[in-house]
C-alpha cells in the first residue's frame, strides 16, 4: 500500500508534458469542461440575464449597456460582476499557479475540485431557494459561478491546447 501511495504522490508531483501519451486524456478532459462552460451560460443566462463564465459574452454586453442598446435584455450589474470577478479570479487563480507549478498534476486535479466546489454550492443555492435576477443570491450565485470559470481558465491556459477555445482562450 505504501508503494502505491509513493507511486501516486509522485505522478501528482510531475507536471504535464507536452507530447505525452497521456496528454488525451487532458484533451478529454478540457473537452468536458468546455461542454460544461455552454451549459452553464446556457442556465446562468436566463436565470440572471448576464453569463457567467463566457466573458466575451458580457464585453458585448457591457458595450451594448455603454451605448442603451437593450438594456431590458440583460442585467448590467450581474454583468459587471461576472466580468469583474472573473478577472480577479483569473488573477488569483494564474498567479496561485505560477507559484506552485501551473503544469502540476496536483495542482490541475485541485483546481478541478475547487471549480467543481463552487459550481455545486452554486447549485445548491439555485435549488434551494427561489432564482432572483438580482439580490444577495443572485450576486452570490454569479461570484460562485464566474470565480469557478475563471479558475478553469487559469488551470487550462499553461496547458496549451489552442483547439479548445471555449476554456483556453478566454
Amino acid at each position: 500500500m505504501g508503494a502505491r501511495l509513493n507511486t501516486l504522490r509522485e505522478y501528482l508531483q510531475d507536471s504535464v508534458q507536452d507530447g505525452e501519451e497521456e496528454r488525451v486524456f487532458v484533451d478529454i478532459e478540457l473537452l468536458a469542461l468546455s461542454f460544461a462552460t455552454g451549459i452553464q451560460d446556457a442556465i446562468s443566462y436566463p436565470d440572471y440575464h448576464c453569463f457567467a463564465s463566457n466573458q466575451t459574452g458580457n464585453t458585448v454586453l457591457l458595450a451594448l449597456a455603454a451605448a442603451d442598446v437593450g438594456t431590458d435584455l440583460f442585467n448590467t450589474a450581474n454583468t459587471c460582476l461576472s466580468l469583474g470577478v472573473f478577472l480577479g479570479g483569473c488573477f488569483t487563480m494564474g498567479q496561485i499557479g505560477n507559484a506552485v507549478g501551473a503544469r502540476k498534476r496536483w495542482w490541475l486535479v485541485l483546481t478541478n475540485l475547487f471549480s467543481t466546489a463552487l459550481m455545486f454550492v452554486a447549485a445548491g443555492i439555485q435549488y434551494a431557494m427561489p432564482v432572483d435576477v438580482s439580490g444577495p443570491r443572485a450576486l452570490g450565485v454569479i461570484t460562485l459561478l464566474a470565480f469557478s470559470s475563471a479558475a478553469q481558465v487559469a488551470m487550462a491556459r499553461p496547458l496549451n491546447v489552442p483547439q479548445i477555445t471555449t476554456v483556453s482562450r478566454e
